[in-house]
Parts: C-alpha cells; sequence; structure tokens
C-alpha cells in the first residue's frame, strides 16, 4: 500500500516542505499531495509558487499532486479565497473529505499534515480524517519548527538542525461510516451532522440517569472494557455489562445493527453515536 502526505497549505511554505523532509524517512516512494485554496489570489499564492518550483527541483523523481479548494457560490463552483464565513467553512471541510476520498479509494496509506493554514482549517481537516480514516495504517500529523527556521525563508532544514524540526503524531478516533454514510456526509456535510447530532440527542434522551451516565464516561473513553468502566463508575462490572446490553438494545432504534455484531463491533457503533458521528 502506498503512502501519500496530504498536506493543508497555508501562508509558510516551509510548514510543509520541512515536515515531507522528515515524514519521507524509512519510506519508499512516497507521494505527496497539497490542498490550497486559489492559487492567485488569496494569500497563500506566493507560498504555493515556491513549493511547485522547490519540488521538481529537490525532489525530481516525486510525485506531488495539487489540489484547489472551492466554494459554491450561486450553485456554481469557484476556487475558495478564504474561509471567512460559515458556508466557507463547510465548504472547506466538503473539499478536504473529497481529496482524502479520492486517495484512500485509490489505495494508499493516509497521512493528513495539518500544519499550514488557519486554526479553523486545521479542525476542519482533522474532522475529516476522523470521519474518515481507517483504523490501521492512516495518521494525522502536525509539525513543530524551530520559528528562526521558519522565518529564514529556507525549504530545506539547515544542515545540522534536523532534529529540531519535530513531526508529532496526533490522536484520533475514526468514524468507521457506511458507504451510504460518507456519500451523504460528502454530497452536504452540514445537513449530515445536523442529523447526526439531532440522533444522539434523541437516543441520550430514552435512557435512565444510570445509563446515562454511562454513556457519558464510554463516549470520553470508548475503548475501556466493562471492569474498567465500573472501575469509573463505582460499580460492579456485572452491573456495567447488564446496562451496557440494555444501551445496545436501545441503540437498535437509531442505528442498524447487523445480526453477527460482536459486543466490540456493538461497542464502537455506541460509540460514535454518541459523538454524533452516524448519519
Amino acid at each position: 500500500m502506498p503512502d501519500i502526505l496530504i498536506a493543508t497549505l497555508g501562508e509558510a511554505a516551509p510548514a510543509v516542505s520541512f515536515a515531507f523532509e522528515r515524514w519521507r524517512e524509512g519510506r519508499r516512494d512516497p507521494e505527496l499531495a497539497i490542498i490550497h485554496t486559489d492559487p492567485v489570489q488569496s494569500k497563500i499564492s506566493t507560498a504555493l509558487a515556491r513549493l511547485r518550483k522547490f519540488f521538481p527541483t529537490e525532489y525530481a523523481d516525486l510525485r506531488v499532486h495539487w489540489h484547489v479548494v472551492h466554494r459554491r457560490v450561486n450553485g456554481k463552483e469557484q476556487p475558495m479565497l478564504d474561509l471567512d464565513d460559515e458556508s466557507a467553512a463547510w465548504d472547506y471541510f466538503r473539499g478536504v473529505l473529497q481529496v482524502l476520498c479520492e486517495y484512500r479509494d485509490a489505495g494508499y496509506r493516509l497521512h493528513l499534515l495539518v500544519a499550514g493554514g488557519r486554526k479553523e482549517m486545521a479542525f476542519y481537516a482533522s474532522t475529516a480524517a476522523a470521519a474518515l480514516f481507517r483504523e490501521t495504517g492512516d495518521q494525522l500529523w502536525t509539525v513543530h519548527s524551530p520559528r528562526d527556521m521558519i522565518d529564514s525563508g529556507m525549504l530545506r532544514i539547515p544542515v545540522g538542525r534536523k532534529n529540531e524540526v519535530q513531526l508529532v503524531k496526533l490522536p484520533f478516533l475514526p468514524g468507521r461510516l457506511t458507504n451510504d454514510e460518507l456519500q451523504s456526509l460528502l454530497n452536504d456535510p452540514q445537513s449530515y451532522f445536523a442529523g447526526s447530532l439531532e440522533k444522539r440527542l434523541n437516543f441520550l434522551d430514552c435512557l435512565t440517569p444510570a445509563e446515562r451516565d454511562l454513556a457519558d464516561v464510554l463516549q470520553e473513553n470508548p475503548y475501556l472494557d466493562a471492569p474498567m468502566l465500573a472501575e469509573r463508575l463505582g460499580k460492579q462490572p456485572k452491573t456495567v455489562e447488564n446496562q451496557l446490553g440494555k444501551l445496545y438494545n436501545k441503540m437498535i432504534a437509531f442505528v442498524p445493527i447487523d445480526e453477527g455484531s460482536d459486543g466490540s463491533q456493538k461497542r464502537l457503533l455506541l460509540a460514535d453515536l454518541l459523538r454524533g458521528l452516524l448519519d
């Protein structure tokens, strides 16, 4: 399975080039994709132009893919200038998700770098990763570089300073969406999340106070087993197991569950429902 680093680009071109230099270490035939806003009019145009010149020169054999994020305006799509309102935020999320889907469907192992752009862009890109990433292999990254290196304008890490650039893995909880749910999310992200949150609230409304307490702990700790959940709640493991069974039975009204699903699969579905990730 080939590896691809998918980077969101802001105004600091070194954030991408430094991260790629560290990420490619030890990888065979890695590829790079860069997600950016309008290549001419947006604030990142200068950084984009520098990277378009840099990578073919410094990494002649590297396959680099460029993806511009579009906005929907009056039924038409046009390159996004900036993430300056709520509508643009949803369009940016949809654009990142589309790129991730493209490479996942092509058989790539996905590595999303959220080091460039506004904090809001990093948030929406991370949310897209959580909705789409597989539990094994895919990874979310950021990069920390000394300010003087970024301000220098250099796109290669200076000799002897590689260890000062830290590539950091970020934790995420994958959403495990079905193909139909993913398509709904791609078609209309805003409506999808609104429906998911409504389903979560309706499910919580049908729980007893004790079941709600268990649901709250499980939402924050989806991988804890019954004994560990019992310890958090100050209850006996058998009591928690019985309450989990009741949660699963109530969940059937909100989430289709295969007859052959085991306890672990039901637990993951329940965790997704509690986090508002199921349409």
